[in-house]
């Protein structure tokens, strides 16, 4: 199997765990009153898991940070706007999060999607 067919499937397959998440998570953040911030520890299980599945099926370093970039880039925009169009609750983090500007959104969704992506790699190679 090509590492682009691979990639491919691992695109398809974060962009539909990350948009199941941020749906559960601001519903669930909303109605049950708890802060949509708690649900940051399944989005590091789901960037980690990803990319060790990724590194190890293909051994690919590069390969797996371009998987993962992409969907921490998906989890910035469109994860933003499922939050947003279903007002997750936001805790206590409310203020700040309504001060952050879509560029640094994104930019706080690659940069964290690229740290578990590199933990990944490191477990998978471990």
């Amino acid at each position: 199997m090509s590492h682009l067919y691979t990639s491919l499937i691992f695109i398809l397959a974060g962009f539909v765990v990350v948009s199941v998440l941020d749906v559960i998570g601001s519903i669930l953040s909303r109605r049950l009153n708890f802060s949509y911030g708690y649900f940051t520890i399944l989005s590091v299980v789901v960037y980690t898991y990803i990319a060790f599945s990724m590194s190890e099926k293909t051994n690919s370093w590069l390969a797996t940070m371009i998987v993962t970039l992409l969907i921490g880039f998906y989890d910035g925009t469109v994860g933003w706007i499922i939050s947003q169009t279903l007002k997750a609750n936001y805790g206590k983090a409310k203020e700040f999060a309504q001060k952050m500007t879509f560029s640094h959104t994104i930019t706080a969704a690659i940069i964290f999607s690229m740290v578990c992506g590199w933990l990944g790699i490191y477990l998978a190679s471990h």
